[in-house]
């Protein structure tokens, strides 16, 4: 029998750190439809840039007023690409429809990260109150849109990734023939 050489996984919880654009999506054929076959032409966006400055290290919460027929966006930034699972916490009214769609990078002046396609999303439905949800799969994710669809007021508290990493101890062995 052989000690194990592979460490571990590490998980640890990384918020989004920076908010990148706001707005909402008016939809022309139902998101379920939308996030099931990504139909051209589903949905037209109103683009409203950064409502708010913010603190460094305070973007949370952020306020959501509800529609049943449009999402509101928040599109985040992690500033560094990761490996992990997205999650989210939100305190909203039971029946709120949220989904969260995750990339690798945006286009300036868009509400969903770039290059999204099946699986590239998460739909939740939350309970009254807070809900906290963690997708079940890993993804590579840099930018994080979050929409909000249903009726009343939302609070988005918390949304990033858990980041997965293998803690290999780092020893350089550099070896080179020539004189230096």
């Amino acid at each position: 029998m052989r000690a194990r050489s592979i460490p571990f996984l590490e998980e640890k919880r990384h918020s989004c750190v920076d908010l990148l654009a706001e707005g909402s999506l008016h939809w022309r054929v139902s998101p379920e439809e939308y996030f099931g076959s990504y139909t051209e032409n589903a949905f037209t966006a109103e683009v409203k840039g950064k409502t708010a400055v913010r603190e460094k290290g305070k973007l949370f919460p952020l306020q959501a007023t509800l529609q049943q027929n449009a999402s509101q966006v928040f599109l985040l930034s992690l500033n560094e690409e990761m490996v992990g699972y997205p999650f989210v916490k939100i305190k909203a009214p039971a029946g709120t429809s949220v989904e969260l769609v995750f990339g690798e990078s945006h286009a300036p002046g868009s509400l969903l990260p770039m290059h999204v396609w099946p699986g590239n999303a998460a739909r939740l439905t939350t309970a009254d109150g807070i809900t906290e949800f963690e997708a079940f799969d890993w993804e590579a994710v840099k930018d994080l849109a979050v929409l909000v669809r249903g009726s009343g007021m939302a609070e988005i508290l918390d949304a990033g990734v858990t980041r997965i990493t293998v803690p290999f101890p780092r020893k350089p062995d550099f070896r080179c023939s020539d004189d230096v």
